[in-house]
């Protein structure tokens, strides 16, 4: 057995929201736990979606117990990235389907090491609900692998054996189709804009009493999970989108410089009664980014300057005032 399943290793984490959970959550509050993994685990190719604050060392070691098991995941993405909105969601859904992969991984730290793995539905759902999933979770990374490598190479024939030794965690996928802008979309003051709901009650009647208040061009409400291409023939050219994880992350997937090694990120703000103002947040931080896309081309259009925020009002606020502001509408 390899010898890292004897070192122990014990990291307390503060038990705060994770970033991207309530995406991320949903899916996994679907599923139904079982003490058994699934029968073809060993044969199969999976991904592995994991929390941020895994080290490096602790991904190696658990790619060396995934190795020594039998269990095959061709590639790792952070979870925040993989659960941030539908543009992400839709980008790896389709990566993962080009790539076969029968089953998602789960590596969760939430005060305990957290793995979960289940079917891959291979649908924008991810997986249905019901559907069983095989759970181990403990306060020490190699008592949760031990026992990982104990029942999955007990209960099933090892079929995966080209499994690489380390992590694939360099892969990057692109959730914009089209072409990508740091601007505004100006033509809004002439297009419709849809947005789309969301499922959440609340967070719904709130776009909506925003939209009432606060937008001055024209724009309409579908339900959650409207075809995109009905809503274009309706009329509409644009389609309001957001981020909902690590600042970080959302900064990668939508394609700005990450060149220099930057802590915090300085947003624009515009609070209720006030001016445009700073605020600086952490790379870390859970926040939420809006932006246009067309319906068309699929060109994203960013905004001027970075304006997201930690709750989705504010960062919507934020980005139709900085809209306004360009249109010399304030």
């Amino acid at each position: 057995m390899n010898k890292f399943l004897y070192t122990i290793t014990l990291l307390v984490c503060v038990a705060t929201p994770g970033p991207g959970q309530s995406a991320r959550e949903a899916v996994l509050q679907k599923l139904q736990y079982t003490l058994s993994p699934p029968p073809d685990l060993l044969a199969a190719r999976s991904v592995a979606l994991y929390d941020y604050r895994y080290t490096q060392e602790e991904l190696n070691n658990i790619q060396a117990t995934f190795q020594l098991t039998g269990i095959d995941p061709v590639v790792y993405f952070e979870s925040d990235q993989v659960f941030a909105g539908v543009d992400a969601s839709r980008a790896f859904l389709k990566y993962l389907l080009s790539r076969e992969i029968r089953y998602l991984i789960f590596l969760e730290k939430d005060g305990d090491y957290r793995f979960v793995v289940t079917p891959f539905n291979q649908q924008s759902t991810w997986v249905d609900v019901g559907q069983a999933a095989w759970e181990k979770r403990s306060g020490d990374l190699s008592e949760t692998m031990s026992e990982v490598y104990r029942v999955a190479a007990n209960s099933q024939k090892r079929l995966n054996l080209l499994i690489a030794d380390e992590p694939e965690t360099g892969i990057a996928v692109n959730p914009i189709a089209g072409q990508r802008g740091e601007y505004f979309a100006v033509d809004l003051r002439i297009d419709n804009l849809v947005i789309v709901r969301s499922g959440d009650k609340v967070l719904d009647d709130s776009l909506q009493q925003f939209f009432q208040k606060h937008y001055p061009f024209k724009y309409q409400f579908a339900e959650a999970g409207s075809d995109e291409r009905e809503l274009r023939r309706q009329g509409n050219l644009y389609i309001l989108c957001w981020m909902h994880c690590r600042g970080k992350s959302a900064k990668e997937l939508l394609g700005y410089d990450l060149s220099k090694a930057e802590s915090v990120y300085t947003s624009v703000t515009y609070p209720l009664g006030s001016g445009l103002q700073l605020r600086t947040l952490s790379a870390d931080q859970v926040i939420y980014k809006f932006y246009f896309r067309h319906l068309e081309n699929g060109r994203v259009l960013l905004g001027t300057k970075w304006d997201a925020d930690t709750s989705p009002m504010a960062a919507l606020r934020n980005h139709i005032e900085g809209l306004k502001t360009e249109l010399k509408l304030r």
